[in-house]
């Protein structure tokens, strides 16, 4: 009986320091998704104002244009960083790759844009996305 008693002790431990490790993670990555949601909301916010040069990638058909990771570069390198300070101050997402940015021409001299992240699995399109506007969907 006293064996048993230790037996249970120990897995008493043990199942208290899983459920402790799966505590802290859960409230990292919840952390960390927050944190990317602010960054991503916040270049979608400033990317007008600090990289007018956004303009030219704007196509005449009303299709989205994907920017690749080298025009996302050269768009995102004058904004400011403040709300992605824990990215290493350039803008990336949870799997530590770039942003992806796209832009549509609109009526007159007008455009819209979309800056998301492809989430924990690293996938355009799926519902782990972080999408500034939040209520666009991502381009193929």
């Amino acid at each position: 009986m006293h064996k048993l008693s230790k037996i249970l002790t120990f897995l008493s431990v043990v199942f208290a320091t899983l459920l402790l490790f799966f505590a802290v993670y859960s409230v990292w990555n919840w952390t960390k998704k927050n944190l990317l949601s602010n960054c991503v909301y916040s270049i979608g916010s400033d990317v007008v104002e600090y990289s007018p040069n956004i303009r030219n990638f704007a196509q005449s058909s009303e299709n989205w244009y994907v920017l690749t990771d080298d025009e996302a570069q050269s768009v995102l390198v004058n904004i400011p960083t403040q709300n992605c300070s824990f990215i290493n101050s350039q803008p990336q997402d949870l799997k530590e790759k770039r942003l992806k940015i796209a832009v549509r021409k609109t009526s007159g001299d007008g455009f819209e844009i979309i800056v998301w992240s492809k989430g924990f699995d690293n996938i355009s399109g799926t519902a782990d996305d972080i999408v500034f506007p939040s209520d666009e969907k991502v381009p193929n």
